[in-house]
């Protein structure tokens, strides 16, 4: 069934099942015997919109990140909670990469950036510019420091004082496309 599909990701999910993200195909969940499509009513719209990321919250809660509409946030069985886009305050709607922290704060690498967004108590977002940085792949908090992969290079900053610049790790300028 996902032979001709570009895979975004793969997610435990409940029990032994998984969730399976692609880029044009939408979202199945296959739970061991068999392959089926995860939301039906919502497939058109993963399809339309490029499914490009996708990960799970402590909680059981879903996020999808897509290239054409921000991200989308799922409880357990699939229900719609919450959903960030340019329209609501994200920089851009390209979503590059989703990091978690362990305050189920949901930190989005975009193309113009990187922000972040809260689910509790009620949904908020930050946005920090930092135009230097370029476009964000992917982040990683390691010995209190935050780390950004972008195209410019890897970028660091101590903690989380995103008022403050971030500095270019020396001798990593060019494409960075991972953090872990």
């Amino acid at each position: 069934q996902l032979q001709h599909s570009q895979i975004q990701f793969i997610l435990p999910i409940t029990g032994n099942s998984k969730l399976i993200g692609t880029a044009n195909n939408g979202v199945f969940k296959f739970n061991g015997n068999g392959l089926t499509v995860w939301q039906p009513q919502l497939n058109e719209n993963f399809k339309k919109h490029i499914v490009n990321k996708g990960t799970t919250l402590h909680d059981g809660k879903i996020v999808i990140g897509t290239i054409l509409d921000g991200i989308s946030v799922y409880n357990a069985q699939g229900g719609l909670e919450y959903k960030a886009s340019k329209n609501n305050g994200l920089q851009n709607n390209t979503v590059l990469g989703i990091f978690t922290d362990a305050d189920q704060h949901i930190w989005l690498a975009l193309d113009k950036g990187i922000d972040f967004v809260s689910l509790s108590p009620q949904p908020t977002y930050a946005v920090y510019e930092h135009n230097e940085i370029g476009a964000v792949y992917s982040g990683a908090f390691y010995d209190n420091k935050f780390y950004l992969a972008s195209n410019q290079g890897l970028y660091q900053s101590i903690g989380l004082q995103f008022e403050q610049p971030f500095e270019l790790v020396p001798g990593t300028q060019g494409q960075v496309w991972d953090c872990k």
